[in-house]
């Protein structure tokens, strides 16, 4: 990744497909990486480079960070809650990475950006809404609308607006605790049996794949074990259409993995686990 940021030459890359940079996708996924592995103890790199890279990447420039102007002088990415939550979150890998190398500073300064989800929650909708670059609303498309004005990418609101990794209690304060809870079952419990494809719990994308793990932090762990196994068994299996969606990089089968033996880290960078129901009786690491 190091260097890789070398030859490009404006920060950490986000996305390679076959030998290719293709820029697309957001948010800063090599910081969380980088952070975590740091954190994991895995540090035979040059780490101070290695944070000097991350830092680049984390506060621009425009062309690797999108939304990265409006981001730093707003605290949001206009018309996006995909954009601002994926860049909170890389923020607070970057205060973790910070205070862990005594950079006071810098880590009180990530750790304020880690914040910024706040500026996107609505009350009146209950869930992340896109402001525009003046702070007003934009209009209301629903919270199931994967499309234009929803502010989403490959999700929805109903379920981009969980991805606070970093801050479980926080957003849990800020939606209400009872809400939250209802809000995230309505998730699980309104998926159609046997869906490829759904704007609720919808694993063959990525968005998702964090949900049935937060109920750990919420106090309700027996949901946690019912809608991980549930999930195990209901999008996987053995042949060539033996994963529900795009592999994406190892994503779709590193989730299984994890979940069969009952593992899962919600936030990469913290070094927790969430324990869950293994599907297996016996694994060997």
């Amino acid at each position: 990744l190091m260097e890789m940021a070398e030859t490009l030459g404006e920060g950490l890359p986000r996305w390679e497909l076959m030998g290719c940079y293709t820029g697309c996708m957001v948010g800063d996924p090599a910081i969380v990486v980088i952070v975590d592995a740091y954190m994991k103890g895995i540090r035979n790199y040059d780490v101070e480079k290695a944070y000097a890279l991350c830092r680049e990447t984390a506060l621009g420039p425009a062309t690797r960070r999108n939304g990265w102007e409006a981001y730093n002088a707003l605290g949001y990415v206009p018309g996006s809650i995909s954009m601002t939550l994926e860049n909170c979150y890389a923020d607070w890998c970057m205060a973790t990475f910070a205070a862990a190398l005594g950079k006071t500073e810098d880590a009180k300064c990530f750790s304020a950006r880690a914040d910024n989800y706040r500026h996107l929650y609505d009350p009146s909708v209950g869930l992340m809404r896109p402001k525009d670059a003046d702070g007003q609303w934009l209009p209301w498309v629903g919270k199931l609308e994967m499309g234009r004005g929803s502010g989403c990418i490959e999700s929805n609101s109903l379920q981009q607006s969980f991805f606070v990794p970093h801050d479980t209690q926080g957003l849990v304060a800020l939606m209400g605790a009872d809400h939250y809870l209802n809000t995230l079952l309505e998730i699980f419990e309104n998926t159609p049996p046997d869906s490829n494809w759904t704007e609720y719990y919808n694993h063959p994308n990525e968005p998702v794949h964090n949900l049935p793990f937060i109920f750990n932090q919420i106090g309700k762990p027996w949901l946690t074990q019912k809608w991980s196994r549930w999930a195990a068994k209901s999008f996987y299996g053995t042949g060539i259409f033996g994963l529900a969606g795009n592999e994406d990089v190892g994503q779709m089968s590193a989730w299984y993995v994890l979940a069969a033996i009952g593992l899962h880290p919600v936030c990469p960078g913290d070094g927790i686990y969430q324990i869950s129901s293994p599907t297996l009786k016996q694994t060997t690491l």
